[in-house]
């Protein structure tokens, strides 16, 4: 441990707030707010409802000022050690990496996978060069409201950040670590094949909340599965 952190100082009241804004997560549902999930090609949430989720715009705001304080405020380096120098950034992503993880897994009656849009963006506004966030973010979210599904936003905002670094000043193992952070919600669902989820306040309120759901799945099995049963297993609805 000594060997890693030679040449580093940590600011231990700066470090300690940039861990706690970027690990802490949020309440899922306050009031009126519900999580809705994609299923296939069905889209409950829409990005009117993210907007009006409060937990999104709290997401965005400690994102972007846990990353500030952590980049610019958590660490001082010795002057002529390089090995210093990388040093902060493998702690600096590691404790990117957790946070992000922390945002999108969440364990409520099982586990399940969360796309943290805001929190991302935000992230991304700080990580990236001002021209390539800028461009990345307005991209996603003009995207992801034309196409009227926030599903979209995540890989746009990756892809759109990914080309625009490499176009305008080239990659670094910075703009990647960035551009991970983007598609990891979308590696752990594919990984848990589990569906994206999505807090969001809709006008509409839709039935199907994250625990309906689950409930509901193992009476679809069951019934799926009823027509197979022996004559004698079956039901009678007559007394």
């Amino acid at each position: 441990m000594i060997a890693i952190f030679s040449g580093m100082t940590f600011n231990i009241g700066y470090l300690l707030a940039a861990v706690v804004l970027l690990w802490l997560p949020l309440p899922l549902s306050l009031g009126k707010s519900r999580i809705y999930k994609y299923r296939g090609q069905t889209a409950n949430a829409t990005v009117g409802g993210l907007l009006r989720a409060w937990q999104n715009w709290a997401d965005l705001v400690r994102s972007s000022v846990g990353a500030f304080i952590l980049l610019n405020y958590s660490f001082n380096l010795a002057d002529g050690q390089p090995s210093a120098t990388t040093n902060a950034l493998y702690l600096k992503a590691g404790i990117l990496v957790l946070g992000v993880l922390a945002q999108s897994l969440r364990f409520t009656s099982a586990m399940n996978v969360f796309a943290p849009l805001f929190y991302l963006t935000g992230l991304t506004a700080v990580l990236a060069d001002y021209t390539d966030a800028g461009f990345a973010i307005l991209f996603a979210w003009t995207f992801a409201v034309g196409a009227h599904a926030p599903k979209y936003q995540l890989p746009a905002m990756g892809a759109a950040l990914m080309l625009a670094s490499f176009f305008l000043d080239g990659l670094n193992l910075f703009r990647l670590l960035n551009c991970g952070l983007i598609f990891t919600p979308l590696l752990l669902a594919t990984l848990f094949q589990k569906s994206l989820l999505f807090i969001s306040r809709e006008r509409k309120m839709f039935t199907e909340t994250v625990a309906e759901a689950e409930a509901a799945e193992p009476a679809k099995t069951t019934r799926r599965d009823e027509p197979n049963l022996p004559l004698k297993s079956r039901p009678s609805l007559a007394k």
